[in-house]
């Protein structure tokens, strides 16, 4: 496994694309390994431990009992 936030090389070259070609300065990147590292990343970004969500079906993820369960009060429905 690379480290979580993406490899530093690929973090920085997608940092110089957006400032090159579309102007964006001081940005932050992160490069996940998939699309339910990336949603939970920003489940996690957008809600504070005491935030209830709800995530309704359908819905994809690994497992029925995901860590947003432990972390943030999420019911899936």
């Amino acid at each position: 496994y690379g480290p979580t936030e993406g490899l530093p090389e690929l973090r920085q070259a997608l940092v110089q694309k957006l400032a090159e070609e579309n102007g964006l300065q001081d940005v932050e990147v992160m490069v996940t390994a998939g699309a339910n590292q990336a949603y939970t990343n920003a489940v996690l970004t957008l809600t504070d431990a005491a935030d209830r969500c709800v995530l309704f079906a359908p819905y994809c993820m690994p497992r029925q009992n995901h860590e947003w369960n432990e972390v943030r009060q999420c019911e899936m429905r």
